[in-house]
């Protein structure tokens, strides 16, 4: 049987040597596509050509997110499955991968800065010393491969966390932790939540990103009714948070059924 062809499927979106891709997946309809055009698929293949087109001077960050710990789950680093997607278990799998350490907000990584990101210590999901800040500092990419929702671009929280919003605050959770040494412990992390009184919902997130496209920050492509693309994250944080801090939010964020968070104390 012949196999999709990856490298057609990632072109055209702006993935360069170099580059550091915080990767979102959405393999439902890639996979469907295949299956009803008698073609093979292979996510550790997708992985490969991904590394093969950032290089050895790159990145590639895979989203391994997972809410359990919110629940007192215990977490394990090795094994507790990713919950946004089938290509940070694949990658959990491979041995040129490695975990970051936050037991809700993780990513599989290889390349460049692999060691860096996988001794990161943050206690907080966002904020400063974060690979959320990390994304932000080293100007990298949100690549999204299959058809995704706009909370795919979760840099908007860390936007919120830089901006102080008043709708959020700092939620400290606590658990049982296995390391990749098989040591278990208890552990305290946090996460910027949603204060229960608010209803947040995104806005014309659509409209926000067709913004993005015409500025160069975002390039997207349709592939066999497919979207891939990929968005320049520090760009795209900077517009979010000049939104929050200058703007009440009004162009992202819609609480309580009105437009951003004015008012809210």
């Amino acid at each position: 049987m012949e196999e999709l062809n990856y490298r057609e499927l990632i072109s055209g979106i702006g993935i360069e040597k170099g580059n550091i891709l915080d990767i979102a997946s959405g393999l439902h309809d890639i996979k469907q596509y295949c299956r009803s055009h008698n073609l093979s698929f292979d996510g550790n293949h997708l992985i490969d050509v991904l590394k093969e087109e950032t290089g050895p001077g790159g990145t590639v960050m895979i989203r391994a997110f997972t809410w359990d710990f919110c629940q007192q789950i215990p977490f394990d680093i090795l094994h507790s499955p990713s919950q946004v997607g089938a290509l940070g278990n694949i990658a959990m799998e491979r041995e040129d991968f490695k975990r970051t350490q936050h037991p809700i907000y993780s990513w599989m990584v290889w390349g460049k800065y692999q060691e860096y990101l996988c001794d990161l210590e943050n206690k907080n999901a966002f904020g400063a010393g974060t690979p959320f800040d990390f994304l932000y500092q080293k100007n990298a990419k949100n690549v999204r491969l299959g058809n995704l929702k706009a909370w795919a671009f979760t840099q908007r929280h860390h936007a919120e966390k830089v901006a102080e919003v008043p709708f959020r605050y700092e939620k400290i959770f606590e658990g049982e932790y296995t390391d990749e040494k098989g040591n278990c412990t208890k552990r305290q992390y946090s996460m910027y939540v949603r204060r229960l009184e608010f209803e947040v919902d995104l806005s014309d997130y659509s409209a926000v990103e067709h913004e993005w496209e015409r500025a160069g920050i975002k390039t997207e492509k349709t592939w066999n009714g497919i979207h891939f693309s990929s968005v320049n994250i520090k760009e795209a944080m900077d517009d979010i948070y000049e939104d929050l801090i200058s703007n009440f939010g009004r162009k992202t964020i819609i609480i309580n059924g009105k437009s951003g968070y004015e008012g809210i104390g």
